[in-house]
């Protein structure tokens, strides 16, 4: 399995089984580091919450011109705003694929929570969104893991992550840190898992791991 970080929550997954890319967000659209169109052929996009970050409309609308038999999945709400721009969503899980619907992190004062799906792929990796409920997942070894935003602290992340260890974590949601922030943030994590048996997997944007 090979996992490339592209910008902020944007992941894309290479394997024998599907090529799944994950959460298409404006912040990748308009990175010039991330060439969309050196994309592989994708089977599945999939979109774990209806906002800007997470999706944008032109990215999928470009990957589906690219790749016109994806498939893109998400939650009703995901299904409302894409049906907007003519695009199909499928909201049941397909085949390898286990969807947990929970709710976004709580926002400030009124802001409404999205439904927010977590996705989990073939037992061996698991997409969290802007949800940080572990306890509430069958996850699998690996996480990708919203370490840091508006809503959430580094803190509640790594107290989240110790109470709920999975085997692996591969920290996203950093857009609006500096390269150097993100150092500082990884280092922290680094420290704080050390002896709890959680292996950290930073990955620059754009970078590539084989898994």
């Amino acid at each position: 399995m090979k996992i490339t970080r592209l910008v902020h929550s944007c992941v894309l997954i290479e394997d024998d089984r599907a090529n799944v890319l994950i959460d298409p967000g404006t912040f990748s659209w308009n990175d010039s580091s991330v060439n969309v169109d050196a994309l592989p052929e994708i089977d599945y996009v999939l979109i774990t919450h209806k906002h800007a970050d997470h999706y944008s409309k032109e990215f999928v609308q470009t990957v589906l011109a690219q790749s016109p038999n994806a498939v893109v999945v998400g939650n009703q709400e995901v299904a409302d705003e894409l049906a907007k721009a003519g695009i199909d969503v499928v909201t049941d899980a397909p085949e390898g694929i286990e969807m947990t619907k929970l709710k976004h992190v709580k926002l400030w004062q009124d802001q409404p929570q999205p439904d927010n799906t977590v996705f989990s792929l073939w037992s061996e990796i698991t997409i969290f969104g802007d949800n940080r409920e572990l306890e509430k997942v069958n996850f699998a070894p690996i996480v990708v893991f919203p370490i840091v935003a508006p809503w959430g602290s580094l803190v509640d992340a790594i107290d989240r992550l110790i109470a709920n260890p999975p085997k692996q974590v591969i920290p996203v949601h950093d857009w609006h840190l500096s390269e150097a922030g993100q150092d500082w943030y990884n280092q922290r994590m680094y420290e704080a898992f050390e002896g709890h048996d959680i292996e950290l997997i930073p990955l620059k944007p754009t970078k590539t791991i084989d898994i």
